[in-house]
């Protein structure tokens, strides 16, 4: 089958698939809804429109021979919030229609969507969690900073479709206990990245221990099926919040995660999740440092490990800095080799000039380091946005956004980029 029928084919089965689960769950809740929840379900649908106009100087980001273009957007949305005594559903989505008029790109058009529904099947016991998120991603997790300079390069629309049935064991003032089942469905445009259904089961068990203290722990079994190579992941966790003043906290858990693929040894690691929360009259310090594994649409699976530092200052009412200081390592998960580091710092400022006028900007600066091709990468970006409220729901901006990506080891890495855009956004 030619890529773009097996493309198109897989993403109307995902669709037909939602479609008819939505229809099913539709008719089973009209059923079990009583008169008096049908006159208390709540709906509230909040559309948009977005036309924009944009110019960029260098449309594949190349060193040298720079095309230029100018893209004009129209990207209706709505966000839908339905709630009844039997359940909740939240949907948000926008599509986006981009016109390139010097058919540089001849075809661009997508969407993002997120619809989440939440099921009470039997009161306080059964629990039914459906969502469905379709965005464009970067084809390269290590590499989403390409993502801010382009809406298309190094980049494939996502679907990631699941179930979650779960059912309160235990649900009291003193414990909880809980034990679920996911089904994960993961899906790529590119026809060269890898989909994945993961199947995953779970318990988890919570005791508050005073008005301060809540702990918490679990296990988690993960299956993970693929085209390139399946694995399986156990993971033991506990840990818990500490709230030590009204509006700060402290983050901490601890546990072990097995993660064995298909011919190789398994691997044990040691899994973690700290931070802090400090709040202060004028100031919020944010530290969190992680481990985990995310997907990666050509690899499949990596690893990261992580740590945050955020400060955000409240100058006045009207006046915000923050400043975020990143480090990010991201490993091969079967064989724990390091490929990649990321350093990033950025400041951001915003600031209400007045009512109706609103100016924001942001610097930051990028270090990557890819060890397995041994080269280095330096990005530098810089962004600045004039909003102007010209109604109560017409809103108009203007931004320009620079980019400077400098690689001393890799010619064609290197690129300058600006572009200035131009929205009117309307909220109906």
């Amino acid at each position: 089958m030619h890529p773009s029928l097996r493309m198109r084919s897989h993403a109307i089965a995902i669709t037909l698939q939602c479609a008819l689960f939505c229809f099913l769950m539709g008719a089973a809740a009209l059923f079990m809804l009583g008169p008096d929840d049908a006159v208390a379900a709540q709906i509230d649908l909040r559309p948009s429109l977005m036309v924009g106009e944009e110019y960029n100087d260098n449309i594949f980001l190349t060193p040298t021979g720079k095309v230029e273009d100018f893209i004009t957007t129209i990207a209706p949305a709505f966000t839908l919030v339905h709630n009844t005594s039997f359940w909740t559903w939240n949907v948000d989505f926008v599509y986006y229609y981009r016109d390139y008029a010097r058919g540089t790109v001849t075809r661009d058009q997508t969407y993002n969507a997120l619809v989440a529904e939440h099921t009470n099947l039997v009161e306080n016991l059964f629990f039914l969690d459906v969502s469905d998120l379709y965005q464009r991603v970067s084809t390269n997790v290590a590499q989403a900073y390409i993502a801010q300079q382009s809406l298309f390069l190094n980049q494939t629309d996502q679907n990631i479709f699941t179930v979650n049935p779960y059912v309160n064991l235990i649900s009291g003032p003193s414990h909880t206990v809980s034990v679920g089942y996911q089904y994960v469905n993961t899906w790529y445009k590119d026809p060269l990245a890898y989909d994945t259904v993961d199947n995953i089961g779970y318990i988890v068990m919570g005791t508050p221990l005073s008005s301060n203290l809540t702990i918490t722990g679990g296990v988690r079994y993960t299956r993970d099926l693929n085209s390139l190579n399946g694995y399986f992941i156990t993971e033991i966790y506990t840990g818990g919040v500490y709230t030590y003043s009204p509006r700060s906290s402290f983050i901490c858990y601890l546990g072990e995660d097995w993660l064995r693929f298909a011919g190789y040894p398994t691997i044990q690691h040691l899994y973690w999740d700290l931070g802090i929360i400090q709040h202060y009259s004028t100031m919020t310090l944010m530290i969190e440092t992680k481990t985990g594994y995310v997907h990666d649409p050509y690899l499949v699976l990596r690893r990261v490990d992580q740590l945050e530092i955020t400060l955000t200052k409240e100058q006045s009412a009207r006046t915000s800095l923050s400043g975020v200081l990143g480090w990010y390592q991201y490993l091969n998960a079967a064989q724990e080799h390091l490929e990649t580091n990321e350093y990033v710092v950025t400041a951001r400022l915003r600031h209400i000039i007045t009512p109706r006028w609103t100016l924001s900007g942001e610097l930051s600066n990028t270090i990557y380091q890819d060890f397995v091709a041994g080269t280095d990468t330096y990005i530098y970006h810089i962004m600045a946005e004039l909003e102007h409220s010209l109604l109560t729901d017409l809103m108009l901006s203007a931004s320009w956004i620079y980019d400077y990506t400098y690689s001393p080891d890799v010619y064609s890495d290197n690129s300058r980029v600006n572009r200035v855009q131009v929205a009117l956004t309307k909220r109906f």
